[in-house]
């Protein structure tokens, strides 16, 4: 079973709404992102809840995927984190189950 965004309140769209419409989420990867988000100090909370998400479901798109798997998520919290917390969002993605050096990442 797929589970979509709107589920959560949640909405992956691009920056041209009219290119994609909502990719759905692979339930084990949607479960990995509640995790790593629960992690999180509150602040960078609300902003993961909003970017991750967005940027999740582009890389998603760009692997023509029909849903958003682990790599996606991973990919989106590389990019969206600044370098100098990536020590602390390592160690949520590990305490997530989410490999990052699994998609060539460190």
């Amino acid at each position: 079973r797929i589970l979509c965004l709107t589920s959560l309140n949640l909405k992956a769209q691009p920056q041209k709404e009219s290119s994609m419409s909502e990719i759905p989420w692979n339930p084990a990867t949607l479960s990995k992102f509640k995790v790593m988000i629960g992690k999180l100090p509150i602040f960078h909370r609300r902003i993961a809840e909003n970017v991750v998400p967005r940027d999740a479901g582009l890389n998603a798109q760009k692997r023509n995927s029909s849903s958003i798997e682990d790599e996606d998520l991973v990919r989106a919290f590389f990019s969206g984190v600044p370098a100098p917390f990536r020590g602390q969002m390592k160690q949520f993605l590990d305490e997530s189950g989410l490999d990052y050096k699994k998609y060539g990442l460190e």
